[in-house]
């Protein structure tokens, strides 16, 4: 989730019922980068999936702190993301899309200010063969689905195929804190990928990556090969 860049498109909406909450702070914001840790495979496909329970993030109050939980497909410089996240600016986590292209467009991101996570969505990016538009969609159930984004597939993977599905909690400072705590982790599951032929698969070759600069709180545990959990030590 990269909402602090400037976009050449970026939607928001800026009406919210949600109560104000304090922002809670670590220690320290250390270094600033992308950092990851999640769960990834090396497949060729159209689209990616999975049900994310949602979790308040700690961050470290620097400008533009940022955490966020999501599923992606990507290839080389491209992809595209659905999930939730929370910026420093943001008085609670809300949902997101973002897609990214190497022609010209850095990315295009759209955060729903009126969409709050609930207890456990499921988010989706697939690829419609007939339209040839990529949708970013979230859905309470797993079957009734709304769509909000979308984008041209000429505009995103150029006519190629991506080459990964990843499901992540990326945070931008290292002191920030990947959603989750260690009593109440966030929990990826129901993991699957759309094949070139169009057909949902349930995941079974996922591979934890952690980066090695938030290892020692950021944490990826309970590891199947459908689900697993993330939490940080900085989150109380």
């Amino acid at each position: 989730m990269r909402k602090m860049v400037v976009a050449l498109a970026f939607v928001v909406s800026v009406v919210s019922a949600l109560p104000v909450l304090p922002r809670a702070e670590a220690a320290s914001c250390g270094s600033r980068d992308s950092y990851h840790i999640g769960k990834d495979h090396n497949v060729s496909n159209i689209g990616s999936m999975g049900k994310i329970t949602y979790k308040e993030p700690t961050l470290c109050g620097a400008v533009h702190s940022d955490s966020s939980v999501w599923v992606m497909s990507s290839g080389g410089d491209n992809y595209i993301q659905a999930g939730y996240g929370k910026d420093s600016d943001d008085a609670h986590a809300f949902m997101f899309t973002e897609w990214s292209a190497s022609t010209g467009i850095y990315f295009v991101a759209k955060v729903d200010y009126t969409q709050y996570p609930g207890s456990a969505n499921y988010y989706k990016v697939g690829l419609d063969t007939t339209s040839n538009i990529w949708y970013m969609a979230w859905s309470s159930d797993g079957s009734i689905w709304t769509n909000y984004d979308s984008v041209q597939d000429s505009s995103l993977f150029e006519g190629t195929v991506p080459a990964w599905t990843k499901y992540h909690g990326e945070i931008k400072d290292s002191g920030d804190a990947i959603p989750g705590s260690s009593a109440s982790p966030v929990v990826f599951s129901n993991l699957q990928y759309k094949t070139t032929a169009g057909a949902w698969t349930t995941e079974s070759s996922l591979n934890p990556i952690t980066h090695p600069s938030i290892a020692g709180h950021a944490k990826l545990t309970d590891v199947s090969a459908t689900s697993f959990k993330l939490y940080d030590t900085y989150n109380p």
